[in-house]
């Protein structure tokens, strides 16, 4: 769990400074997916760590920045939100290995900088193209794996 967002809360917004780890995606209700990305590292404006890691959303004001890579240091302004984490089944035995809980989270970010000093290639024009970027090239090796495992 992340004590220190939860110890911070929902009542203002906040400055957070994070290392990008690499690009990822989540699926939607209606199956179509949307770019995120894992911060490492993250912390609050006066240094203190906040969090190990974070999956945030992929959102407009982050393209903007272009594509992120590994070791990109990123700067934004959210606010804290909850969220049940944990399976949400009918599967007793699921349950109990993975019970609901609440976690924190970082949402609507805003006024995001790129901190690192580098010129980042463009994001592709539509989510489509985006999402085939992430799984085909960025992370082409660990969704194979991730396939390869699950059968």
């Amino acid at each position: 769990m992340r004590d220190a967002l939860k110890q911070i809360g929902n009542k203002e917004r906040g400055t957070y400074v994070g290392v990008v780890s690499r690009l990822g995606y989540k699926t939607g209700y209606n199956g179509h997916g949307k770019p995120t990305f894992l911060i490492i590292n993250l912390t609050d404006i006066n240094g203190n760590l906040v969090a190990d890691h974070l999956w945030i959303n992929y959102t407009k004001q982050f393209q903007s920045l272009g594509i992120l890579a590994t070791d990109d240091e990123v700067q934004f302004n959210a606010r804290v939100s909850s969220y049940l984490k944990g399976y949400q089944g009918n599967d007793s035995t699921i349950r109990k290995k993975h019970p609901i809980q609440y976690d924190y989270k970082l949402e609507y970010p805003s006024k995001v900088r790129l901190l690192t000093k580098r010129k980042p290639q463009s994001v592709p024009e539509t989510n489509w193209e985006f999402l085939q970027y992430i799984i085909l090239e960025e992370n082409k090796d660990f969704y194979l794996k991730r396939a390869k495992n699950s059968q």
